[in-house]
């Protein structure tokens, strides 16, 4: 099988590897789209120090199934699936407290967690993953909008943290494609959306999805323009989906009293934001992160795409074969269009 390799920043190589083996527990997957994430660009560009090399990048991923191990009861060969990139022990305390990702023994494909044992992921024909990483996806359900199970579902995680009630204001900082997910999994909430994005094409495909406010940062003072739409009230919740400390600083001032913030992207390099201490103090905001996703939020990701209530495909922009996955890096990099699928 073909399998793209990175040996290290910008150093991507194309080999031929045998087809892994399915063992006792697990499932291989020809693998039919895969979706280009920032974690995979962390990686590629180097900003990324945990990563071990050679590895197979891509996470993101949804495939036919081509064999399965002994013990596997639940899929079987011909069954579309997409794939959970991360699988938890499942015996130590953490997992026995239902905290999965924060299992210190976690396991991921193509480096999906950074702090996890990483093996190969699905920049490749093949990939292997024990059963329990496995979601059945039936006919209405395509491979590309399979491939989104992961990152939606973390959209879906952080949505369900702000807590944001019918008919109240919510802040998305950011447009890009999980941006454009928070659009529209807060459309489903009965919020009242405001997007605040640098790039104008991005802004209006915003309010395509369901946004009903739209901030340009450039040209206007963000927390006025938050403050001006909200009677001077703030948001009940401001969700930063990009990895800027100047956007994760403004929006503290955007939230109404007993708001949430919920800083969803990661920001490489590390680094930290001025926050007033007494701002949080004596109007109760809540400041969360919000990282992956549970099972069941996995499941519940198929059924919002099986019923159409959500749209990921209308965020492809791109689709390249594994050739040209150098290429679909590089125009995420320079912020051309918005998702990058590999596709089979």
């Amino acid at each position: 099988m073909k399998s793209a390799v990175l040996y290290g920043a910008r150093d991507l190589r194309f080999e031929e590897r045998a087809v892994p083996e399915a063992g006792a527990d697990g499932v291989v997957v020809r693998v039919r789209a895969c979706g280009v994430c920032p974690t995979d660009l962390r990686k590629y560009t180097g900003r990324s120090t945990r990563a071990r090399f050679p590895l197979v990048l891509g996470h993101e991923a949804a495939g036919d199934v081509v064999a399965v191990g002994s013990d596997v009861r639940g899929v079987g060969e011909g069954d579309r699936v997409g794939v959970i990139p991360w699988w938890p022990c499942g015996r130590c305390a953490t997992c026995r407290l239902g905290r999965f990702i924060q299992c210190p023994d976690i396991a991921s494909i193509g480096g999906s967690v950074e702090r996890s044992v990483m093996v190969d992921g699905a920049f490749s024909e093949y990939v292997r993953v024990p059963e329990r990483a496995i979601l059945r996806i039936g006919p209405e359900v395509s491979y590309e909008a399979a491939s989104f199970v992961d990152p939606l579902s973390c959209a879906l995680n952080s949505i369900e943290l702000c807590r944001i009630p019918i008919g109240g204001d919510v802040v998305i900082v950011g447009a890009g494609p999980l941006g454009m997910m928070h659009v529209q999994l807060a459309k489903l909430q009965g919020a009242r959306i405001i997007v605040s994005a640098k790039h104008a094409e991005r802004r209006e495909m915003a309010r395509a999805l369901g946004a009903h406010e739209l901030v340009d940062p450039v040209e206007t003072d963000p927390i006025e323009a938050v403050r001006e739409l909200t009677d001077g009230e703030g948001a009940a919740a401001v969700i930063v989906a990009v990895g800027d400390p100047a956007a994760e600083e403004q929006a503290v001032s955007m939230l109404a009293d007993n708001g949430v913030l919920v800083l969803f992207a990661g920001t490489y390099p590390p680094t930290t934001i001025a926050v007033d201490p007494n701002d949080v103090h004596y109007t109760q905001k809540v400041i969360t992160g919000a990282f992956a996703s549970t099972p069941e939020q996995f499941v519940r990701t198929v059924k919002l795409m099986s019923t159409g209530l959500i749209d990921v495909e209308a965020l492809v922009t791109h689709r390249l074969p594994l050739d040209d996955l150098g290429e679909g890096f590089e125009l995420t990099l320079d912020g051309v269009g918005m998702k990058k699928m590999i596709v089979s």
